[in-house]
């Protein structure tokens, strides 16, 4: 009893062998960068929380409040960049160019964006060249709700998402 035991192994052994015989091909990549800086989690993904804006605020003003966001760049090391361009992507709105389309119910209204030197953020446009600093680079923005004429402002929800590009220089 014991030797068809060992003889049937011997044929499985042999089976076993011929599958596990066959070969594949595994291809692995990616890109070696010299980035001067570290994006933070925190910065990767963020939302921009208007709340609730009444209608009427467009009566007499152009937007709405500002709401404050950053881009925070961490262990940055100037040996290998001492600047960063930043490049906004999204949907250009048709009515208001020079600001980010919104998708929703809403009408009439778009996105703005302008830096800390108030200076307005077009889609698509690079910035001038930020200086960096040794450690730590808070980038401040603000984002507003814009609007240039109140008859065509129609109430809702709104959302619009806008990707970020860094150059660094």
């Amino acid at each position: 009893m014991r030797r068809r035991y060992i003889k049937v192994a011997m044929v499985l052994g042999l089976l076993c062998q011929e599958v596990m015989s066959a070969e594949a091909e595994l291809e692995i990549g990616g890109t070696l960068v010299a980035d001067p800086c570290v994006l933070t989690v925190d910065t990767e993904d963020q939302t921009v929380d208007f709340g609730a804006i009444a209608s009427k605020t467009f009566i007499n003003h152009s937007h709405s409040v500002g709401q404050p966001f950053s881009i925070h760049l961490s262990e940055c090391d100037l040996t290998l960049g001492n600047s960063v361009q930043l490049t906004f992507r999204g949907e250009e709105d048709s009515d208001q160019p020079g600001t980010f389309a919104i998708g929703g119910e809403v009408a009439g209204v778009a996105i703005a964006l302008e830096d800390s030197e108030a200076q307005p953020v077009v889609p698509g446009g690079a910035s001038l060249p930020l200086s960096l600093n040794e450690g730590d680079t808070l980038l401040r923005y603000q984002a507003y709700l814009q609007a240039q004429d109140f008859s065509k402002v129609k109430e809702g929800e709104f959302i619009s998402t806008l990707i970020f590009e860094l150059e660094y220089e």
